[in-house]
């Protein structure tokens, strides 16, 4: 199968996620043990959120978000950073990473969020601007956030132009 063919049936996956959350899964999970980037990500995300199609699992969503990310799927990075900023780190995390452990948590997740933001995702770009505001995985550096938090507030403005 080409490529296109498998971007196609991720498309008849989308659509099948809302009525038919059965063959949503089974079509995502063929095409991501066949390598397709977009459905390794999809199926991260699932095992990641546990949204009740599989039973969460931070294991398994870092699996398949590595396996994708040598498509450099730009979705994969900013999955990759919510990953390691959050879960890893614990829900109720402090603006402190005072460990060693924690602290390459954030480095690696400040990582993936700027690939992700230099390809022009406003929510990376605001993940960007808040982890230099907090020193979170990079030094603080009010003047990063603020020009990262300025880029953001342009694109979304933007976007938001055109959507009226």
């Amino acid at each position: 199968m080409s490529e296109n063919d498998y971007e196609e049936i991720f498309k008849l996956a989308k659509r099948e996620e809302k009525n038919n959350k059965a063959r949503y899964l089974e079509l995502v999970i063929g095409l991501a043990n066949k390598g397709h980037a977009k459905s390794q990500t999809e199926l991260g995300s699932l095992y990641l959120c546990g949204f009740g199609l599989v039973e969460k699992n931070i294991d398994s969503a870092l699996s398949w978000f590595l396996k994708a990310e040598s498509s450099h799927d730009p979705d994969n990075f900013y999955s990759l950073g919510m990953l390691y900023e959050s879960n890893f780190n614990g829900p109720n995390r402090s603006f402190e990473a005072s460990d060693e452990k924690s602290k390459h948590y954030y480095e690696m997740a400040f990582e993936f969020y700027k690939k992700r933001a230099l390809q022009g995702n406003v929510e990376a770009m605001y993940k960007i601007s808040e982890m230099y505001s907090t020193g979170l995985g990079v030094d603080k550096n009010e003047s990063e956030a603020k020009a990262w938090y300025d880029k953001y507030i342009s694109l979304r403005n933007k976007l938001l132009t055109r959507q009226l």
